[in-house]
């Protein structure tokens, strides 16, 4: 993975087994940790199968390491927000060659660096190791036996498995790196061998990631992921905060005063297109959340405040739960 400036802890093989999302969530709260990959490995063939899940802790333990993945808004005396980043994410299998599994099965197989570069001298790394900055195959860690301070080297695989871009781009996405976060979910969107499910989540946080970092691709990008199959709840809710802040912006815009002969931009027309859009894609979303749900509860005042027509959103349907987004 490679994600610049963050905090991973590695365990090693001392540690308890995390094969549940029970023991990855007893973690997560053990270690304050903000989110826990995990997973399982099985012999097949000449090679072994992982399966590996991301799972994101839960508000409890949110609370005790803040960070950027809560989306805020502010239009006039409303907040309006909105956390993506959920539950437990499942990926594909992922196929290693026994080469790979023989030559890093456990953390002794790692040398500790000085520097970024090889071949490398340094001491095996023994017990467990914090990472604090990762770049590529390379990341600065911390042994937890001695507290030494070093590199290490960990070759690609032959195949770069989603999950690393996906983890990657959640990491990005939590620490307010919205630019590297957008290109890294926009790859696994694009992969076919991410699976339909993990492909629409990447793309919902594709959508928010590139919204937040001000990226004005936004409504094309709506428009690939329709025409594939991929919407969501969570696609429908980040377009909602974006086209919300759009037109909050532009709304600011279209009220400036007009200096000298200069004409006034076309910003309240556009304005009005943006919250039109915005109450689009809440009709996309309203079906699959409680009344009483406070997102919706926030932009439905929104939406009044500024007596919208046609007000569809007061009709909509509530949650069925035997439906899915």
């Amino acid at each position: 993975m490679s994600f610049g400036s963050a905090t991973a802890i590695w365990s090693h093989p001392g540690d308890p087994t995390v094969s549940t999302a029970q023991a990855a969530d007893d973690v997560a709260e053990r270690l304050a940790a903000q989110m826990v990959l995990w997973g399982v490995a099985h012999r097949y063939g000449d090679g072994v199968v992982v399966d590996m899940n991301l799972t994101i802790a839960d508000e409890a333990v949110r609370r005790r390491r803040p960070s950027a993945a809560e989306w805020s808004i502010q239009i006039e005396d409303r907040r309006l927000s909105l956390m993506l980043p959920e539950g437990v994410y499942s990926f594909a299998p992922v196929v290693l060659s026994q080469r790979s599994v023989q030559t890093y099965s456990s953390p002794s197989a790692l040398q500790l660096c000085q520097a970024r570069r090889l071949p490398c001298r340094g001491p095996r790394v023994e017990g467990g190791m914090e990472a604090k900055l990762h770049d590529g195959p390379w990341s600065r860690v911390k042994l937890k036996r001695n507290d030494q301070i070093g590199w290490i080297y960990v070759p690609p695989l032959e195949n770069r498995p989603d999950p690393a871009d996906f983890t990657s781009g959640m990491v990005c996405y939590y620490r307010g790196d919205f630019i590297r976060a957008a290109e890294f979910f926009e790859r696994v969107a694009a992969s076919p061998a991410s699976g339909e499910l993990i492909r629409s989540e990447a793309a919902a946080l594709h959508i928010a990631a590139l919204a937040r970092s001000a990226g004005d691709d936004v409504p094309n990008a709506l428009l690939r992921y329709r025409g594939q199959n991929l919407e969501s709840l969570k696609l429908h809710q980040a377009a909602v905060m974006y086209y919300l802040a759009r037109w909050r912006a532009l709304a600011l815009e279209a009220a400036r005063p007009v200096i000298g002969d200069q004409p006034s931009p076309p910003a309240g027309l556009l304005s009005d297109e943006a919250l039109g859009a915005a109450a689009h894609h809440f009709r996309a979303t309203a079906a699959y959340l409680d009344r009483d749900d406070p997102w919706r509860k926030g932009v439905e005042r929104i939406l009044r405040s500024q007596n919208f027509a046609p007000p569809l959103w007061f009709r909509l349907p509530q949650r069925n739960s035997a439906s899915s987004p």
